[in-house]
């Protein structure tokens, strides 16, 4: 999974990529952005941090971050050996990307995006495009 929160008040932000040990890529960015001297991990440094800083988040078990109903995406695509380009271009596919701006009654904006992946995606791939 892949997230970022930005804090418009104070330019603050942080950001992983390539998380696969919590449930909640966001929480883990607003904890980077909160905590750390950096603004983003990827990869293991990621989940590392995610452990130490997001202990309540933090799964056991891979198979337990997927639905079986996302499995049986993943099972679907795998046998067709579908390019992520043509899940993307079809408009009967749903995405699990999301993204939230608000802004605060002072006029400061946060805004935040988390991504937990695609079915097909490449290896080590950050973001879903």
């Amino acid at each position: 999974m892949d997230a970022l929160i930005v804090d418009g008040s104070n330019s603050n932000f942080g950001s992983v990529a390539c998380l696969t040990k919590t449930r909640s890529a966001v929480s883990a960015t607003r904890k980077v952005m909160e905590n750390s001297s950096h603004c983003m991990f990827v990869g293991r440094g990621a989940d590392d941090f995610a452990v130490v800083n997001c202990p309540s988040d933090v799964i056991e078990n891979e198979e337990d971050m997927v639905t079986e109903g996302a499995r049986a995406h993943y099972e679907r695509y795998k046998e067709y050996d579908t390019p992520v380009s043509e899940i993307f271009n079809n408009p009967q596919q749903h995405h699990d990307t999301i993204g939230c701006v608000a802004v605060s009654k002072d006029g400061n904006v946060a805004a935040a995006t988390s991504t937990g992946g695609i079915p097909q995606a490449t290896p080590g791939r950050c973001g879903d495009r």
